[in-house]
């Protein structure tokens, strides 16, 4: 249940089961205890979730700094794996996989932020793109990933939607210092206009 509180919001038996590696009925027992002891509530999708935000506060205060970090790493192994491909489960598992990135691959957080910044920023706002596109940029620049165009144009974005201007104008120079191609130059030229507006 504690996996369930750090993940936070809705969780499932499957993904529960994924991180402990213990059987799926035992999990679905703990689960339905915790339902009937009024920790949990079950929705009619078959998920869970914390009756009260204090429960799984307190359940989170039970765990150590390791085990978080472990946990946080299960978590985006295991939401990465499933089929589930929306927008809530791609942040997801760029949060979990920083968070968890002490245990996991640096790599596959900074490959996971990439991917949930972008997509924010197609299918949300530069506001909700930013955090991630910016943990990406700190993630390239302390351990060595290389940044293509393309991410260098997302954080850009994202920096003109947020205001940020300077960072913004770096960002959409280095993206067209690599890009070629003609449509996509246009389109960085016009954020570069507006950094100086």
């Amino acid at each position: 249940i504690q996996i369930g509180a750090l993940h936070g919001g809705r969780f499932d038996l499957e993904l529960l089961a994924t991180c402990t590696e213990l059987p799926s009925l035992e999990v679905e027992s703990a689960l339905r205890e915790a339902a009937a002891a009024r920790i949990l509530i079950e929705d009619s999708r078959r998920g869970f979730e914390f009756i009260h935000d204090r429960l799984r506060e307190a359940l989170l205060k039970g765990l150590t700094d390791e085990q978080r970090v472990l946990i946080h790493a299960r978590l985006a192994t295991a939401l990465e794996a499933r089929s589930e491909r929306s927008l809530d489960a791609c942040l997801a598992v760029a949060r979990h996989a920083v968070l968890g990135a002490g245990v996991g691959p640096f790599d596959r957080a900074f490959s996971a932020n990439i991917r949930a910044g972008k997509r924010a920023l197609r299918e949300l706002s530069g506001d909700d793109a930013f955090p991630f596109l910016d943990q990406a940029l700190q993630l390239a620049r302390t351990h060595g990933f290389q940044l293509n165009w393309d991410h260098y144009e997302a954080y850009g974005i994202a920096c003109v939607a947020t205001g940020r201007a300077a960072e913004a104008k770096e960002s959409l120079s280095l993206a067209l210092s690599g890009c070629h191609d003609r449509t996509s130059r246009l389109n960085l030229n016009r954020y570069l206009v507006e950094c100086y507006r």
